[in-house]
């Protein structure tokens, strides 16, 4: 039944055809990020710097050894692009779980998914209320993901008194 239900949204557009792309470094994802217009050497010699929005809305600028610091401190960052790849680094021995990924991976679908704006599209790169928008919307299917395997965990498992927390009774 799944199959058909996935080959007819395949075949009415309404589902994108994912593919992934794994990165070793820091460096080569973002160089990825920016279309590699610009390149490691740019990075490591300091001769670029992004345009940042933080919490508030407000621009502001942060260097290369900023953005990586962030990164490292995550574990783990991508993004998708409009041929519908999703780029990943995880760091060497981040103890990354099934949750983070299924949560990553819906948040880069979900701003694929129609009503929302591409995070390649200049409204989300230079309005931070459009961008926040973006994310917090892509941040629902991400929860969606990662409980969508929380609750499929648990069918999974022999121990039913697991199943019954999550079971209504009649």
């Amino acid at each position: 039944m799944l199959n058909i239900i996935l080959e007819q949204a395949k075949s009415q557009n309404k589902f994108p055809d994912f593919k992934l792309k794994q990165y070793s470094t820091p460096e080569e994802i973002e160089c990825a990020c920016w279309n590699n217009e610009i390149t490691i050497d740019d990075l490591i010699n300091g001769s670029t710097s992004a345009a940042t929005l933080n919490n508030n809305g407000e621009e502001g600028k942060m260097t290369w050894a900023e953005q990586k610091e962030s990164y490292e401190e995550m574990g783990f960052w991508g993004f998708v692009d409009n041929t519908n790849t999703i780029h990943f680094w995880i760091k060497k021995d981040y103890p990354i779980t099934i949750e983070e990924l299924m949560f990553f991976f819906g948040h880069e679908m979900g701003h694929q998914m129609k009503g929302g704006v591409s995070p390649n599209e200049d409204d989300y790169q230079n309005n931070a209320e459009v961008h926040f928008k973006e994310e917090d919307r892509a941040n629902e299917y991400g929860f969606v993901a990662m409980r969508a395997y929380e609750f499929a965990k648990v069918i999974k498992a022999t121990e039913t008194e697991n199943i019954d927390s999550f079971l209504i009774k009649p």
